[in-house]
């Protein structure tokens, strides 16, 4: 069974994919349970099985592959009834998903021209050097007594040491109501 799941995991890997799902399924569900068993498997059974057509025609050529070489696995992967992997031995893991996109920051001095155009590109932009420290300071204090204050979450694109509120509370802060908008943008 880990020879299958291997190879499974492996191709799903070359796709870009997590496959660990599909790697249970076919051992654990169909008790496709050898590379000999996976190989008797047409491209068509293996999509009527539930795999997608391209990982299902890249494991028929794997899995000929694989006997063809001798069969030596690369590495053991264990899948879990979960469908979740781990790895054992040299082979390397699939790689990880993508992280989360480097918020957008931009200076107050962009100018609003600038400051807008990445809003509406990406939809936020941080801006930092709106306020001196004093003004930030009261602001803090206004929010923090004011409520419907939340912290961000662990690898969260705006950060998890980060306050954030509904917009009613910036709207009815007077110190945010005090802070000057950005300078235009020079032409």
């Amino acid at each position: 069974p880990e020879a299958v799941a291997e190879l499974v995991v492996r191709a799903g890997a070359s796709l870009g994919r997590d496959t660990a799902a599909f790697a249970h399924s076919l051992v654990h569900d169909h008790w496709v349970d050898s590379v000999s068993a996976l190989r008797a498997l047409s491209v068509s059974d293996l999509i009527a099985l539930g795999l997608p057509g391209r990982l299902a025609s890249l494991l028929a050529e794997r899995a000929e592959q694989h006997l063809d070489s001798g069969g030596e696995p690369l590495a053991t992967v264990n899948v879990t009834p979960r469908g979740t992997t781990s790895w054992i031995g040299p082979a390397q893991p699939p790689p990880p998903p993508p992280e989360h996109p480097k918020p957008v920051t931009l200076p107050a001095t962009a100018g609003a021209d600038a400051i807008v155009a990445a809003m509406l590109r990406e939809g936020y932009c941080v801006v930092t050097g709106l306020a001196d420290a004093a003004t930030t300071a009261k602001l803090r204090e206004e929010m923090d007594s004011a409520g419907y204050i939340f912290s961000g979450t662990r690898g969260s694109w705006s950060g998890e040491d980060t306050k954030r509120n509904a917009a009613v509370v910036l709207g009815k802060s007077k110190v945010a109501q005090r802070l000057p908008p950005p300078p235009p943008t020079k032409a």
